[in-house]
């Protein structure tokens, strides 16, 4: 898939400024779009602190002027450029038509933490400073869905605000997925779009039909985006070594290499499935204070016939996300990774390995730009046709006010595709008579909402919990047992909710949880332990005993200090228990213990699951070999429906 852009033409156009330009996805979209009659835009400035960046982007857009010479493309702190600057560079213009930019997004990100209080979000501040300095026809501010959070919500209403208070300006928001304009991955984006013309505000309209499970999808995949990449090697490069010493047949056709017990990890994960894939013994020890329902993607593998997942600047680490190869036991090579986000092979990126994919999955996918570019053209110039023909934005900035107000929800923005074969792996794990546990009473999970809040029913667990919560290698279950301690305690909402950097639909389930089922609620099992054998009492001790003795570390902190093991829940017992089961993957084991039991299991945490089978399948009765063979049986099948 090496789309070739056409080159400018002469007719009307529109010229653009590019602030956190990044490698140049947002210039390369909008310099490919053509409106009905060959409107166009043009270039004229353009920056971004990063230098590997900037190289990469003059190289493709200022190639003819000498780097060094190249003041309309220029490496600096956002912070320090302003209107004057710009408009002496661009000289003799004298305005700017449009004002485009991506501001760093890492604070409000699903990868990151959701802070609204990182110093990084500046940077959306500094974009809506140019607006007001620049006063350009249009802008378009991209980012990512993360802003739309519950989280963060108080943010994206403070970033409407201001950009629809600059005299004359109207502005509306939509996210918009990818794969719906032609690029070869499920990302999604948000767009904010802004203009002073008084011509109506729309989006682009799919021009890809959306996937269901009822009808074959149109969507690009991943064989059309980079299958005739798999019979081409790429250089395998070593941490530090330089790229530009190698050889590549295709631009930039290079990837990290991988250690060897990592290629070992990946050639067991079934194409468009991740680390559930993986035998528990090769599972990094970190995972066993994993739940079964975390780390989704990890060690992911991506399926020919399917888009990929959202490509990041993590791409080169295979742990990080479903960055695969389909059949390779390697990650994507770089170039891989651009053509799933739409970039033509003609356009290089420069710098270190590790700066040309970050270059890449920082970037807009050049297509979804094109698409908005088009819009934006269409709207300029035959405003009264666009409004009839493209989309309203779901997001205006009294929209967002009202949902902060009535608490309700922002509509469905980022629904998910999961490939079909994952689909039916789960489908079938859902079959047949396995009840899921009992649902507690609901008057018990709902005191996060209560006006009065209740006394500790759990005393003996919570002093548990405070120790927990002091305990810095387990970050994230000292996280949510540092919630729970600080509603117990009486702290506002509001400062919990700050303070555990998750939102409040995720906190508020920690805390009913716990008051409801106590710690197995607050570690997220669908079912009480005490209930998953409840007509086998000595099944249900058992069950107690052994998850307890998985636990145990987390009883004294002083005996977690004195221990020479290397993270916590890594005690004796629990590597015994990885030496015997270590063979079955996590989806396995867990289809085994909730057929043996006759109930679901919900989403356990790995070490835990290991204690539970442990008092399920007793050396006396081991886990048959059947169940094994049978899951390797599922998993070929799996492997075979995702070619």
């Amino acid at each position: 898939m090496r789309k070739s852009f056409n080159k400018r033409t002469n007719h009307k156009l529109l010229t653009v400024v590019d602030v956190f330009c990044g490698a140049g996805g947002l210039s390369t979209g909008f310099l490919a779009a053509r409106g009905e009659l060959g409107e166009h835009y043009d270039i004229v400035f353009a920056v971004d602190h990063d230098q590997h960046a900037m190289r990469t982007y003059r190289a493709n857009h200022f190639a003819d002027q000498p780097a060094d010479q190249c003041p309309r493309a220029c490496c600096d702190d956002i912070g320090k450029v302003d209107a004057a600057r710009i408009l002496s560079v661009i000289r003799p213009r004298k305005h700017v038509d449009v004002l485009i930019g991506g501001p760093s997004c890492q604070g409000v990100s699903p990868a990151g933490l959701r802070n609204p209080d990182d110093k990084r979000n500046q940077m959306l501040l500094a974009f809506v400073r140019l607006v007001e300095e620049l006063r350009p026809k249009w802008f378009v501010m991209e980012n990512v869905p993360g802003l739309t959070h519950s989280n963060n919500r108080e943010l994206l209403a403070e970033i409407l605000r201001l950009l629809s208070s600059i005299k004359g300006y109207e502005v509306a928001g939509d996210v918009l997925l990818a794969a719906d304009y032609g690029v070869p991955q499920f990302r999604y984006r948000l767009f904010l779009i802004g203009t002073r013309t008084g011509t109506p505000i729309r989006f682009p309209s799919p021009s890809y039909l959306r996937a269901t499970n009822a009808e074959k999808h149109s969507y690009e995949t991943v064989s059309e985006a980079i299958g005739d990449l798999a019979a081409i090697a790429p250089t395998e490069i070593e941490p530090g070594e330089d790229p530009a010493r190698s050889q590549a047949v295709v631009p930039n056709h290079w990837c990290r290499a991988i250690t060897e017990i990592n290629r070992r990890r990946i050639a067991t994960v079934s194409k468009a499935h991740d680390w559930r894939d993986i035998p528990i013994e090769l599972l990094p020890a970190r995972y066993f204070t994993t739940r079964s329902s975390d780390q989704k993607g990890s060690y992911g593998r991506l399926a020919w016939d399917w888009p990929a997942y959202t490509v990041t600047n993590a791409s080169l680490n295979i742990t990080a996300g479903a960055f695969t190869h389909p059949d390779h036991d390697r990650c994507l090579s770089v170039r891989e990774v651009a053509r799933i986000q739409s970039f033509p092979d003609e356009y290089v990126f420069l710098g270190s390995l590790e700066a040309q994919y970050r270059q890449v999955g920082n970037a807009v996918p050049p297509l979804l730009a094109r698409a908005v570019a088009e819009t934006i053209l269409n709207s300029h110039f035959r405003p009264a046709r666009t409004a009839r023909s493209n989309q309203v934005g779901r997001l205006t900035p009294q929209v967002v006010s009202d949902s902060m107000v009535t608490g309700e929800e922002l509509p469905t923005l980022t629904p998910r595709f999961p490939h079909p074969a994952a689909a039916r792996r789960t489908a079938t794990r859902n079959s047949g008579n396995i009840p899921h546990g009992p649902t507690p009473d609901p008057a018990l999970q709902s005191v996060w909402t209560l006006s009065k809040r209740p006394p500790d029913p759990w005393p003996e667990a919570t002093r548990r919990l405070r120790i927990l919560a002091t305990q810095p290698k387990n970050v994230r279950a000292a996280k949510r047992a540092q919630a729970i301690v600080q509603f117990i305690d009486g702290i506002p909402r509001g400062d919990i909710v700050v303070t555990a950097r998750a939102s409040e639909t995720s906190v508020s389930k920690w805390v009913n949880g716990y008051f409801a089922n106590g710690p197995d609620g607050w570690r997220a099992f669908h079912s009480r332990l005490d209930e998953l054998a409840k007509s086998n009492p000595r099944l249900t001790r058992e069950i107690q005993q052994k998850v307890a003795r998985v636990r145990e570390l987390l009883l004294s902190p002083a005996k977690a200090a004195e221990s020479a093991e290397p993270r916590l829940h890594m005690n004796r017992y629990l590597r015994g228990l990885i030496r015997r089961f270590g063979r079955y993957s996590v989806d396995e084991l867990i289809t085994s213990v909730e057929t043996s039991m006759s109930t679901r299991i919900g989403t356990v945490y790995i070490g835990d699951l290991l204690a539970i089978a442990d008092a399920v399948f007793p050396r006396s009765h081991p886990l048959p070999d059947q169940a094994k063979q049978q899951s390797m049986c599922n998993r070929a099948s799996a492997h075979s429906a995702s070619q």
